[in-house]
Protein backbone atom coordinates (compact mmCIF):
# COMPACT_ATOMS: atom_id res chain seq x y z
CA UNK A 1 0.00 0.00 0.00
CA UNK A 2 1.22 3.73 -0.89
CA UNK A 3 2.58 6.13 2.18
CA UNK A 4 0.00 8.66 2.34
CA UNK A 5 1.91 11.23 1.60
CA UNK A 6 3.22 9.23 -2.17
CA UNK A 7 -0.02 8.59 -2.71
CA UNK A 8 -1.22 12.13 -2.36
CA UNK A 9 1.66 13.73 -4.61
CA UNK A 10 1.03 10.57 -7.42
CA UNK A 11 -2.63 11.62 -7.90
CA UNK A 12 -1.48 15.46 -8.10
CA UNK A 13 0.74 14.20 -10.58
CA UNK A 14 -2.09 12.39 -12.73
CA UNK A 15 -4.89 15.17 -12.27
CA UNK A 16 -2.07 17.67 -13.81
CA UNK A 17 -1.53 14.70 -16.82
CA UNK A 18 -5.53 14.45 -17.38
CA UNK A 19 -6.09 18.34 -17.47
CA UNK A 20 -3.05 19.26 -19.62
CA UNK A 21 -4.49 16.56 -22.33
CA UNK A 22 -7.80 17.30 -21.93
CA UNK A 23 -6.91 21.24 -22.70
CA UNK A 24 -4.33 20.21 -24.90
CA UNK A 25 -7.43 18.81 -26.93
CA UNK A 26 -8.67 22.31 -27.48
CA UNK A 27 -5.62 24.40 -28.07
CA UNK A 28 -5.43 25.61 -31.43
CA UNK A 29 -2.99 23.53 -33.56
CA UNK A 30 -2.10 25.80 -37.19
CA UNK A 31 -2.52 29.37 -38.66
CA UNK A 32 -6.15 28.14 -40.15
CA UNK A 33 -7.30 26.86 -36.87
CA UNK A 34 -7.26 30.09 -35.40
CA UNK A 35 -9.93 31.09 -38.24
CA UNK A 36 -13.94 30.88 -37.18
CA UNK A 37 -16.95 32.05 -38.04
CA UNK A 38 -15.81 33.69 -40.96
CA UNK A 39 -13.28 36.36 -38.99
CA UNK A 40 -10.07 37.37 -40.17
CA UNK A 41 -6.96 35.71 -38.12
CA UNK A 42 -6.96 37.42 -34.76
CA UNK A 43 -4.26 37.20 -32.03
CA UNK A 44 -7.34 36.43 -29.61
CA UNK A 45 -7.62 32.54 -30.06
CA UNK A 46 -3.68 32.16 -29.38
CA UNK A 47 -3.44 34.63 -26.44
CA UNK A 48 -6.45 32.26 -24.92
CA UNK A 49 -3.88 29.36 -25.36
CA UNK A 50 -1.46 31.16 -23.05
CA UNK A 51 -3.86 31.23 -20.61
CA UNK A 52 -4.66 27.94 -20.67
CA UNK A 53 -1.00 26.72 -20.39
CA UNK A 54 -0.74 29.60 -17.64
CA UNK A 55 -2.46 27.56 -14.63
CA UNK A 56 -0.95 24.38 -15.03
CA UNK A 57 2.52 26.18 -15.11
CA UNK A 58 2.09 28.12 -11.93
CA UNK A 59 1.00 24.67 -10.11
CA UNK A 60 4.18 23.28 -11.99
CA UNK A 61 6.61 25.61 -10.51
CA UNK A 62 4.49 25.34 -7.24
CA UNK A 63 4.83 21.92 -6.89
CA UNK A 64 8.74 22.57 -7.92
CA UNK A 65 9.14 25.13 -5.25
CA UNK A 66 7.78 23.56 -2.53
CA UNK A 67 9.70 20.25 -3.02
CA UNK A 68 13.13 22.26 -3.65
CA UNK A 69 12.79 23.90 -0.63
CA UNK A 70 11.67 21.18 1.62
CA UNK A 71 13.45 20.57 4.78
CA UNK A 72 13.68 17.12 4.12
CA UNK A 73 16.34 15.51 1.58
CA UNK A 74 15.42 12.08 0.57
CA UNK A 75 15.24 10.56 -2.88
CA UNK A 76 11.28 11.32 -3.00
CA UNK A 77 11.43 15.00 -2.39
CA UNK A 78 14.29 15.24 -4.69
CA UNK A 79 12.65 12.80 -7.64
CA UNK A 80 9.41 15.46 -7.22
CA UNK A 81 11.27 18.53 -7.39
CA UNK A 82 12.88 17.66 -10.16
CA UNK A 83 10.32 15.96 -11.87
CA UNK A 84 7.91 19.19 -11.52
CA UNK A 85 10.83 21.34 -12.66
CA UNK A 86 11.03 19.48 -15.67
CA UNK A 87 7.59 19.80 -16.67
CA UNK A 88 7.34 23.86 -15.71
CA UNK A 89 10.27 24.18 -17.94
CA UNK A 90 8.20 22.59 -20.71
CA UNK A 91 5.19 24.42 -20.30
CA UNK A 92 7.18 27.47 -20.05
CA UNK A 93 8.11 27.33 -23.80
CA UNK A 94 4.52 26.20 -24.61
CA UNK A 95 3.47 29.90 -23.36
CA UNK A 96 6.36 31.28 -24.78
CA UNK A 97 5.70 29.80 -28.21
CA UNK A 98 2.05 30.48 -28.12
CA UNK A 99 3.10 34.13 -27.38
CA UNK A 100 5.22 34.05 -30.77
CA UNK A 101 2.23 33.03 -32.50
CA UNK A 102 0.35 35.64 -31.33
CA UNK A 103 2.88 38.32 -31.54
CA UNK A 104 3.00 37.09 -35.48
CA UNK A 105 -1.20 37.07 -35.55
CA UNK A 106 -0.99 40.62 -34.20
CA UNK A 107 1.33 41.66 -36.55
CA UNK A 108 -0.98 40.92 -39.93
CA UNK A 109 -3.37 41.93 -38.30
CA UNK A 110 -1.96 45.75 -37.93
CA UNK A 111 -0.28 44.87 -41.76
CA UNK A 112 -3.98 44.45 -43.11
CA UNK A 113 -5.32 48.04 -42.08
CA UNK A 114 -1.90 49.65 -42.92
CA UNK A 115 -0.71 48.37 -45.80
CA UNK A 116 -3.44 45.86 -47.51
CA UNK A 117 -2.22 45.37 -51.02
CA UNK A 118 0.98 43.88 -49.21
CA UNK A 119 -1.04 41.86 -46.76
CA UNK A 120 -0.99 39.03 -48.28
CA UNK A 121 2.82 38.43 -49.34
CA UNK A 122 2.75 38.93 -45.14
CA UNK A 123 0.02 36.72 -44.59
CA UNK A 124 2.31 33.65 -45.70
CA UNK A 125 5.04 34.81 -44.30
CA UNK A 126 2.57 34.76 -41.05
CA UNK A 127 1.24 31.23 -41.69
CA UNK A 128 4.74 29.78 -41.84
CA UNK A 129 5.52 31.03 -38.49
CA UNK A 130 2.27 30.14 -36.52
CA UNK A 131 2.42 26.88 -37.83
CA UNK A 132 5.97 26.55 -36.81
CA UNK A 133 5.43 28.07 -33.05
CA UNK A 134 2.14 25.84 -32.57
CA UNK A 135 3.70 22.77 -33.66
CA UNK A 136 6.76 23.78 -31.15
CA UNK A 137 4.13 24.48 -28.42
CA UNK A 138 1.86 21.41 -29.18
CA UNK A 139 5.82 19.17 -28.88
CA UNK A 140 6.36 20.76 -25.32
CA UNK A 141 3.03 20.31 -24.08
CA UNK A 142 3.62 16.75 -24.79
CA UNK A 143 6.84 16.72 -22.77
CA UNK A 144 5.91 17.88 -20.02
CA UNK A 145 2.50 15.17 -20.50
CA UNK A 146 5.49 12.27 -20.40
CA UNK A 147 7.23 13.63 -17.77
CA UNK A 148 4.17 14.10 -15.28
CA UNK A 149 3.14 10.35 -16.40
CA UNK A 150 6.54 8.36 -15.71
CA UNK A 151 6.83 10.47 -13.06
CA UNK A 152 3.37 8.80 -11.76
CA UNK A 153 4.10 5.69 -12.60
CA UNK A 154 7.56 5.28 -11.14
CA UNK A 155 5.71 6.71 -7.68
CA UNK A 156 3.26 3.78 -7.74
CA UNK A 157 5.59 1.31 -8.75
CA UNK A 158 6.90 0.01 -5.73
CA UNK A 159 10.21 0.10 -7.01
CA UNK A 160 13.16 2.75 -5.71
CA UNK A 161 12.73 6.24 -7.50
CA UNK A 162 15.00 7.04 -10.20
CA UNK A 163 17.27 9.94 -10.12
CA UNK A 164 16.80 11.25 -13.71
CA UNK A 165 14.27 14.33 -14.04
CA UNK A 166 13.98 14.04 -18.20
CA UNK A 167 10.42 11.96 -19.33
CA UNK A 168 12.66 9.58 -21.42
CA UNK A 169 15.65 9.32 -18.15
CA UNK A 170 12.34 8.49 -16.11
CA UNK A 171 11.03 5.80 -18.15
CA UNK A 172 14.43 3.90 -18.69
CA UNK A 173 15.17 4.20 -14.88
CA UNK A 174 11.56 3.36 -13.78
CA UNK A 175 11.67 0.09 -15.29
CA UNK A 176 7.63 0.48 -15.37
CA UNK A 177 5.75 -0.11 -18.47
CA UNK A 178 3.34 2.96 -19.09
CA UNK A 179 -0.05 2.51 -20.78
CA UNK A 180 -0.31 2.09 -24.42
CA UNK A 181 -1.22 5.76 -23.80
CA UNK A 182 1.81 6.71 -22.58
CA UNK A 183 3.35 4.51 -25.02
CA UNK A 184 1.91 6.65 -27.64
CA UNK A 185 3.29 9.82 -26.54
CA UNK A 186 6.44 8.35 -26.05
CA UNK A 187 7.08 7.55 -29.66
CA UNK A 188 6.14 10.69 -30.89
CA UNK A 189 8.33 12.46 -28.38
CA UNK A 190 11.01 10.70 -29.44
CA UNK A 191 10.17 10.92 -32.78
CA UNK A 192 9.99 15.28 -32.50
CA UNK A 193 13.10 15.54 -30.50
CA UNK A 194 15.14 14.05 -33.56
CA UNK A 195 14.24 16.28 -35.99
CA UNK A 196 16.88 19.01 -36.65
CA UNK A 197 16.57 22.19 -34.71
CA UNK A 198 15.97 25.27 -36.89
CA UNK A 199 17.01 28.71 -36.03
CA UNK A 200 14.18 31.06 -35.99
CA UNK A 201 14.61 34.66 -37.70
CA UNK A 202 12.61 36.99 -36.26
CA UNK A 203 11.97 38.80 -39.60
CA UNK A 204 11.61 36.05 -41.61
CA UNK A 205 8.84 33.09 -39.91
CA UNK A 206 10.65 29.87 -40.46
CA UNK A 207 8.65 27.44 -42.58
CA UNK A 208 6.19 25.06 -41.38
CA UNK A 209 7.06 21.59 -40.35
CA UNK A 210 6.10 18.62 -42.14
CA UNK A 211 2.78 17.46 -41.10
CA UNK A 212 2.82 15.42 -38.77
CA UNK A 213 0.86 12.81 -36.76
CA UNK A 214 -2.38 14.10 -34.40
CA UNK A 215 -1.15 14.74 -31.04
CA UNK A 216 -1.50 11.49 -29.02
CA UNK A 217 -2.86 13.25 -26.12
CA UNK A 218 -5.43 14.15 -28.57
CA UNK A 219 -5.82 11.16 -29.84
CA UNK A 220 -6.98 8.91 -27.40
CA UNK A 221 -10.55 10.96 -27.11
Amino acid sequence: MLDEDVHHHAKALQTAVDGLADGQAVLPQSFDSVYGNGRQVSASALAEAVKQVDWPLREALHEASFHALSSRQDAYTVFLARAWTSAANDLAQASRDFTEAADLTAALADARVRAPDAAPAVEEQVRAGVDHFLSEADAAVDRAIVTMQWSFDALTSGRPLPAPATAEDLASASGVQPDPNTARRMAALTRSTTTPATTTDPQHPVPAAPETAPSPARRRR
